[in-house]
């Protein structure tokens, strides 16, 4: 088996294909195998292509007729019978050292010692905070927008005896911490935040970074969540109320079954979005030592004296972990549309 399979997808490059493929000939890397396929092209690329293919064995030629890139990639990852992929561009040249090179720092930074380790470890690190952070803002957001929204509808209501004035005043000095906690929370970085309750709050070696980590992000995202679902039950309108009276729910009843489930269906985008940047968030754990993903891959790059291919890993699998989100929640969202129809 071949080291690398190098794929080149070509429709009428003739301009640029001899420096291509001579560069990839080129390579101080010989293990390789370049798949040369021709998408229909009707210029002299075909030609050019046959006589790599007769000069160096290391070269094969694929026509087929026009699919489009994606076609033809998918036609060369089919021949493929290299350990590693690699792809280059027909309008496209490559260092004569690039492969070898490529396959030298990914060996450094990922195998050599197990290296590829630090990403996974600090990936559950990252997974595991973020999941649990969002659920414990989820619930303290709907309880502190839930608080906010009763007082701002009740407050201006006389009551009409004891027990009313009592659960008046109770709903106020509830209204008036809430407002407290949404001004200090989104007055102060998130960063300061995580250091604050990991070094003042729980100045202990005995609690668990994890769990401060995830008290920290539970308070700082629960602040953003209660004004997301405070602007969405606002949205639902005021008659749904006294729909539920009608049927002769409670206010608690009527906000559970009535008005929180149309507000989430308002505010699902704006959730789906606080979920993305409480993951990116998730980040700064590495300032109380947490090895999250990407303190993971800070610690390859001080072991190896190489940023590129640690950091460039991490991006992407935020960048996976983000799209992978994103498509769940406009799945759900057209779920949730096709459901009122």
């Amino acid at each position: 088996m071949v080291k690398i399979s190098i794929i080149v997808p070509i429709y009428n490059a003739e301009k640029y294909l001899e420096q291509c493929l001579q560069s990839i000939k080129n390579q101080t890397l010989k293990d390789i195998e370049v798949i040369c396929v021709d998408d229909g092209s009707t210029d002299s690329s075909p030609q050019i292509m046959d006589r790599f293919q007769n000069e160096d064995q290391r070269f094969k030629v694929i026509h087929k007729s026009n699919g489009g890139n994606g076609h033809s990639m998918n036609t060369g990852l089919a021949a493929a019978t290299g350990e590693y992929i690699g792809c280059v561009e027909a309008d496209d040249y490559i260092e004569n050292n690039m492969f070898e090179k490529f396959g030298h720092d990914f060996y450094i930074n990922f195998i050599k010692d197990d290296r590829w380790k630090y990403i996974t470890s600090g990936l559950g690190n990252t997974l595991k905070i973020t999941v649990f952070a969002l659920i414990f803002a989820v619930i303290i957001g709907v309880l502190v927008a839930i608080i906010r929204y009763s007082y701002d509808k009740n407050h201006t209501n006389k009551a009409g005896n004891f027990i009313q004035s009592l659960l008046q005043f109770l709903l106020a000095v509830a209204n008036g911490i809430c407002h407290v906690y949404l001004t200090i929370i989104r007055g102060v970085p998130v960063v300061v935040q995580l250091m604050i309750i990991y070094f003042i709050i729980f100045a202990s070696p005995d609690v668990s970074k994890i769990f401060c980590a995830v008290v920290a992000f539970s308070l700082n995202s629960g602040a953003y969540v209660a004004e997301i679902v405070r602007g969405g039950l606002n949205s639902v309108d005021k008659g749904q109320f006294e729909a539920g009276r009608s049927l002769g729910f409670g206010y608690i009843a009527t906000m559970w079954y009535i008005i929180l489930p149309q507000a989430f269906k308002n505010i699902l985008p704006a959730l789906g979005n606080e979920a993305i940047m409480l993951l990116k968030d998730t980040s700064i754990s590495g300032y109380v030592a947490i090895q999250d993903l990407t303190k993971g891959g800070d610690i390859i790059r001080s072991r190896t004296y190489d940023a590129f291919m640690p950091l460039i890993a991490v991006a992407l699998i935020y960048l996976i972990l983000v799209t992978i989100l994103t498509l769940l929640l406009r799945r759900l969202e057209r779920r949730l549309q096709s459901s009122e129809r």
